[in-house]
């Protein structure tokens, strides 16, 4: 049984990629300066109402071959949204962009020092 498109949490922000587009949306990383991906709703077609994806990331510590789909069509926006996040952090695993938690901010050093959070 799959899971229910508004249970699913998300970790990179999203946000439209056009002001006047309410169905076309961009994921972006805190570490990462350009967006990672985008997903849209087909509007015509085959896949009509579907929500197509594609991990956008390029760059040296972006990994784009041998990680699997960087592209796809989901039935909803979550859905789309975390094939983006799993091809992602998928493309970025073991580099200087993969962090444990990108929406966690790091303890700073006087609250380590200190056992606090």
């Amino acid at each position: 049984m799959s899971e229910e498109p508004e249970k699913i949490e998300l970790k990179l922000k999203w946000k439209k990629t056009w002001p006047d587009r309410e169905n076309d949306f961009v994921g972006h990383a805190p570490n990462f300066e350009a967006s990672v991906g985008r997903i849209q709703v087909i509007e015509h077609g085959p896949q009509q109402n579907s929500w197509s994806w594609s991990l956008t990331a390029a760059g040296e510590h972006v990994r784009r071959e041998g990680i699997g789909a960087l592209t796809g069509f989901e039935p909803s926006p979550r859905e789309a949204a975390r094939a983006v996040e799993n091809a992602w952090f998928t493309a970025i695993k073991g580099s200087p962009l993969d962090v444990a938690d990108p929406q966690k901010p790091s303890k700073n050093s006087y609250a380590a020092a200190k056992g606090g959070e």
